[in-house]
């Protein structure tokens, strides 16, 4: 008895000849051969037209670089900036702070009596001085003051065009330090000119700041756009978004014509509807790109929103519920393990994408053709979306599910035997709310009894197509949140492949030989009562299945 989410049936160029299912992926979180120091630039606090007309803003940050950059030149850039907390804490075990609860600096650029500032801006440390080892430099924007926590204005109400906005400016320093028209400041330690690579440009967003990340593109695209000329030759060549907010800004902002990864936290008691996945769910769906790069969400089982910063010390969730089990501890902000499978796919989007000498390998890690490798797999299981090219003759899409219910994308009538039944719709949970973007259909596949199945035909009768081409297989798909028919936590069935004649082409395989596809989950957020998280419903999230011809 079970019930199933199908989307977007590809028949892709997207495996690799050779590969054998359940292979692992490389481990991408060694240390590189640079030692490395981290180092604040700090300028005036004013007004910054460019940013916010209305209030002051700062121009602060840390960045992280190889201690000895003498013999060094065109280094890669990665940009990160933190999510939105209080900007002032009370002092709580050892010194520590705990989630923000104030937002005082944020406007006067002070605490009450018995609270410090949260410095958001060093809590990823853990990811940036790794990532320098590998030749990067690092640069880790605070947006305290007059963002983070601070009023939002019109067309803007949670600030994230405005930290879209002051990533640009952060740039248009870098780029003063590196072309020589601005020197870098004694504090960083090093001069700066001729060193810094910025038309190979990273940039990473942490909850609304991920949304901020795809707007600065935007608005750097823009055809009359003032940040042309304030940093030219700027190229952004990936993004990386940490539980990445979406939806709460004026526009839609993806990240076209350039690799993306979301990483996504399945317990995350802040986005409880996991909206992070949106600009995945819409950049597979857009027309083609001409380029031929990845997208990606990394769904990290159990993980929270707030302990991607080690400067974050309060959850915003004390459990999950449905099929995941956290990984952190809501009373230890340390969360070792949880960070350790963050920093594996983190290294291994930058070194696979932006270093010098990129690891092409290290993109393993975001196919589900591939087992996530050990010093993950001891921590959680990772459900993975993925597509490894969007460039026109890479990708055939053949179902959509476009159609009345009923019928394929081609018109065909869906082939239907024994309790099986369809329902072509967008998907929603056991409460009837919606998960996943507005733009796609999908189809809610239900049977109570084996022994039946459901044929979708991808051409119009008496047609055929030619996937001679192609080298897989690739859908999405997910458990519903339906405890009446979904009451074992794994999901497993066959899936064949046949020609127009009805001959079989090189199949079945069981969907438990190349995936493992658990059932729907969600946090007991910290923000709001038990009884009130649960009547939000489970959240039905897609995961992408390959199978190779």
């Amino acid at each position: 008895m079970t019930s199933e989410w199908l989307v977007v049936v590809v028949v892709a160029a997207a495996a690799s000849v050779g590969v054998v299912v359940g292979d692992v992926a490389p481990d991408a979180t060694g240390w590189g051969p640079y030692e490395v120091v981290g180092s604040d630039y700090q300028y005036e606090t004013r007004v910054r037209p460019n940013v916010l007309v209305d209030r002051a803003t700062d121009l602060w940050g840390r960045l992280y670089r190889p201690a000895d950059v003498s013999n060094l030149q065109d280094l890669p850039v990665v940009v990160i900036m933190h999510g939105n907390t209080g900007t002032c804490a009370k002092s709580i075990l050892h010194n520590t702070t705990s989630l923000g609860l104030s937002c005082l600096y944020t406007e006067r650029g002070k605490c009450p009596p018995g609270f410090e500032v949260v410095q958001s801006y060093i809590g990823y440390a853990y990811l940036a001085e790794p990532l320098a080892s590998w030749g990067f430099v690092v640069v880790s924007i605070n947006a305290n003051r007059g963002i983070t926590c601070g009023v939002g204005v019109a067309g803007d109400p949670s600030l994230n065009l405005a930290r879209g906005r002051l990533t640009l400016r952060t740039l248009e320093m870098l780029y003063g330090w590196s072309s020589g028209y601005q020197e870098t400041p004694t504090s960083i330690g090093a001069d700066l000119y001729g060193k810094l690579a910025l038309d190979n440009v990273g940039l990473v967003g942490h909850s609304r700041s991920g949304e901020g990340m795809r707007a600065a593109i935007a608005m750097y695209d823009e055809s009359n756009s003032i940040w042309r000329q304030l940093v030219p030759g700027l190229r952004i060549t990936g993004v990386f978004e940490l539980a990445g907010s979406d939806g709460q800004s004026r526009g839609v902002y993806d990240a076209k014509g350039l690799p993306w990864v979301g990483l996504v936290c399945g317990c995350d008691g802040d986005d409880l509807e996991l909206r992070d996945i949106h600009p995945y769910d819409r950049m597979i769906q857009t027309p083609h790109e001409q380029s031929d790069f990845f997208k990606a969400v990394y769904l990290v089982n159990g993980a929270n929103h707030n302990y991607l910063n080690t400067e974050w010390k309060l959850s915003d969730s004390i459990a999950c519920r449905g099929s995941a089990d956290r990984i952190f501890r809501a009373t230890d902000a340390a969360s070792t393990a949880m960070r350790t499978v963050v920093l594996n796919a983190f290294l291994a989007f930058f070194r696979s994408t932006l270093a010098p000498t990129p690891n092409a390998t290290l993109l393993q890690n975001f196919s589900p053709l591939y087992d996530t490798p050990a010093s993950v797999a001891a921590v959680t299981v990772v459900s993975k979306s993925y597509v490894p090219s969007l460039a026109r003759d890479d990708v055939l899409d053949v179902e959509g599910f476009l159609s009345p219910t009923g019928f394929s994308q081609q018109g065909q009538p869906e082939g239907l035997q024994g309790s099986v039944q369809t329902n072509h719709s967008r998907i929603f949970n056991s409460v009837g709310s919606y998960r996943h973007d507005q733009i796609f259909t999908s189809n809610l596949i239900t049977w109570d009894t084996e022994g039946g199945f459901y044929e979708d035909s991808w051409a119009p009768l008496g047609e055929s197509i030619n996937a001679s081409a192609f080298q897989a297989l690739s859908f999405r798909l997910c458990q519903a949140d339906d405890d009446v028919l979904n009451t074992a936590e794994t999901t497993d069935f066959s899936i064949e492949l046949r020609d127009g004649a009805g001959q079989l082409l090189g199949f079945p395989v069981r969907l438990s030989d190349v995936a493992l596809v658990q059932g729907a989950f969600a946090p007991f957020s910290s923000y709001f009562l038990p009884s009130t998280t649960r009547t939000l419903g489970l959240n039905p999230t897609l995961q992408t299945i390959i199978v190779p011809f």
